[in-house]
């Protein structure tokens, strides 16, 4: 697998091993989805310890931050298989913005919850 090149959109080589860029991904995946787990610990002990009206807005970052983390290791399976198409990879964008749109309901709860 080291021997094979990524190829652009053009169908030309772009001289980047498919294991140099496999390997980098991996990398940076794990890193989010250590990032990702620690931060979801911080804020369940931060909800529990808290409660009351917050912790609606807090449990929806929670949300968001776990199906982020999620991605991460999807697309680390998804690698780790060697299934990685477009169509997969979409996978991992849906699931990205699901989580991003939780983050903005947060953020909205989080304002309702500053004017009441």
């Amino acid at each position: 697998m080291e021997n094979e090149t990524m190829q652009g959109m053009d169908g030309m080589t772009q001289g980047v091993s498919v294991f140099d860029t496999f390997q980098a991904l991996f990398f940076s995946d794990a890193v989010g989805i250590a990032i990702g787990i620690i931060s979801i610990i911080l804020l369940w002990k931060t909800t529990r310890k808290l409660g009351g009206r917050i912790r609606k807005p807090l449990m929806l970052l929670i949300m968001g931050l776990s199906l982020m983390t999620i991605s991460f290791a999807v697309t680390i399976g998804i690698v780790a298989v060697g299934a990685m198409t477009p169509g997969t990879m979409a996978f991992h964008h849906i699931i990205m913005v699901f989580g991003m749109i939780l983050f903005v309901f947060a953020g909205r709860a989080f304002v309702v919850f500053t004017k009441v």
